[in-house]
């Protein structure tokens, strides 16, 4: 079962739990969040769920990288390439996890380096620290032999880098025609 099936149906057994319990709680803190509603809502927003071929929800492949900095702030640091016009924006999040734009004009592949904590994911349910055989049962393709470094998938808009063994950093980037 996939990731996602999993939180929807924990979704779904909370919300059913919690319109199964006493409403007391709720009517004595009329301001406090739902279980169902307002704290699952609120995690699905936050912009942490890498879309492959696309990007996040708010900064997304083909983006102009001004528009990074109307939604985030200024990035930490910027680097330019001598002999091109590629560039690079770095972002950091609050648990360490760097997020690195690149492009020329247009943002052109976003990378996502984390560790087992980064509230980073794939939509898909990929996370960091997972291995590259739990990898693989996300993407399909050849089980991984041996000491991988890197699963890529094209056509799919995603690559995973992996570091000791464990998923290090995740690469979106526009897929390629097959």
């Amino acid at each position: 079962m996939q990731m996602r099936d999993q939180f929807f149906n924990m979704a779904l057994c909370a919300s059913i739990v919690s319109s199964l319990l006493p409403s007391t709680a709720a009517a004595q803190a009329p301001n406090a969040p739902s279980l169902t509603g307002d704290i699952i809502l609120g995690y699905l927003q936050r912009d942490v769920f890498l879309n492959p071929g696309r990007g996040l929800q708010k900064v997304k492949i083909g983006q102009a990288f001004t528009r990074a900095a109307n939604t985030w702030g200024p990035p930490k640091r910027i680097k330019k390439r001598m002999l091109s016009a590629n560039q690079s924006w770095i972002y950091q999040s609050d648990d360490g996890t760097l997020l690195i734009l690149n492009g020329e004009k247009t943002i052109e592949r976003i990378t996502v380096t984390g560790k087992p904590n980064s509230q980073y994911q794939t939509v898909d349910g990929v996370r960091f620290g997972m291995t590259p055989k739990d990898v693989v049962g996300f993407y399909s393709g050849p089980r991984p032999v041996g000491g991988v470094k890197r699963l890529a998938y094209p056509r799919r808009g995603i690559a995973f880098d992996f570091k000791h063994g464990k998923l290090h950093s995740i690469d979106v980037h526009a897929p390629t025609a097959p």
